[in-house]
């Protein structure tokens, strides 16, 4: 690919759609004001990812759908939010609610616990779980 061509491609916005709503997204929109964490070293081809995950995934990185983290020199994260896949799930006809919790390690071992709720200085967090249900299973 020609060097202008590149140049051209790396600066041209997209447009699609997000819930409904027209999206409009550049490589200077999503570096000046959507990586988190080290704009300066996000690199053009983890913006290029980002944008379309974005797009072939309809999610709106403005309403925290979707993150582009960046620290040091790693690789940049593509983050797609829990908002988002709750969104989703919720429009499903079938959807059927959810029960979830954390889990933690404390002096008792390993406890898987409801809701969110953990004590400072006593319970160490090491990961979450969700069960969902569907009306059409069980």
């Amino acid at each position: 690919m020609e060097m202008n061509q590149l140049q051209k491609q790396q600066t041209r916005s997209i447009t699609f759609k997000a819930n409904g709503d027209d999206v409009t997204l550049s490589p200077g929109i999503v570096r000046d004001y959507l990586v988190r964490g080290n704009s300066k070293e996000v690199t053009g081809q983890e913006i290029a990812m980002f944008l379309n995950l974005c797009k072939f995934q309809h999610l709106n990185p403005f309403l925290n759908e979707a993150y582009i983290v960046k620290f040091g020199d790693k690789p940049a994260q593509l983050i797609t939010s829990k908002e988002a896949f709750m969104k989703r799930a919720e429009s499903h006809p079938q959807y059927n609610g959810l029960k979830a919790g954390v889990i933690v390690v404390n002096n008792n071992g390993v406890e898987f616990r409801n809701g969110a709720f953990t004590v400072p200085d006593f319970d160490q967090l090491v990961g979450g779980w969700c069960e969902v249900y569907r009306k059409d299973r069980d």
